[in-house]
């Protein structure tokens, strides 16, 4: 099967936000007086969102009110600082360019906020990624709900047979799944093989992606 439509997840797939989202949590915590995360612990903890990987950060004990000021901390300082060390993983302006060449559909669906992602993609991609879909819950439900990837190929006009979903977790295992699409799972995300198994494609370099597409 190949496919002329794909979307992308965010984190750990197209973009290496590990490090400024690590300072983001640890400027939260260090502010709240908790404890602080190692770069592997903030790593388990990415893939749902911005609710979830501050509630997963902060002590057990913690109450509503506490994850709420931690959030709000969080927030604050990665909004001005997300792009300090992100950086884009090796290989994938090459294959968003090709992909653009051979009018290929693409566009990204994250947990990540949607203003932080609106404002991450055209500073690292111009225009090669036209459709972003972040977390916004007014409007829809947060992956793995299929909800983003409905909305994404709606604004594409794409199609479920020719479209197929790209990330590096298990929540974008079932995300692709949930939305009725095949997954491709990539190697060099946060969670590698514990992450995207399941996965119906697994590749190890952006380019191997290229023998999918129509």
């Amino acid at each position: 099967m190949s496919y002329n439509t794909v979307i992308f997840d965010l984190d750990g797939t197209i973009l290496n936000t590990l490090e400024d989202l690590a300072a983001g949590v640890n400027y939260s915590m260090e502010k709240c007086g908790y404890p602080k995360h190692s770069i592997d612990d903030v790593r388990s903890y990415i893939g749902n969102g911005i609710d979830i990987l501050i509630r997963r950060s902060i002590p057990k004990e913690c109450t509503d009110e506490d994850w709420k000021r931690a959030r709000e901390f969080f927030r604050k300082y990665y909004t001005e600082h997300m792009t300090d060390k992100t950086t884009v993983y090796e290989g994938i302006i090459p294959l968003l360019e090709e992909l653009k060449k051979r009018n290929v559909k693409t566009a990204v669906v994250t947990n990540k906020d949607h203003i932080m992602a609106n404002k991450l993609i055209p500073n690292f991609f111009g225009t090669l990624i036209p459709c972003v879909i972040g977390t916004d819950l007014s409007k829809r439900q947060r992956k793995p709900a299929p909800d983003g990837v409905y909305a994404a190929m709606e604004i594409l006009g794409a199609k479920k047979e020719s479209t197929i979903y790209v990330g590096d977790t298990e929540v974008d295992v079932q995300t692709a799944h949930n939305a009725g699409l095949k997954c491709i799972g990539v190697m060099w995300g946060f969670r590698c093989t514990s992450g995207i198994e399941g996965a119906d494609y697994v590749i190890n370099s952006p380019n191997e992606l290229l023998k999918y597409i129509q």
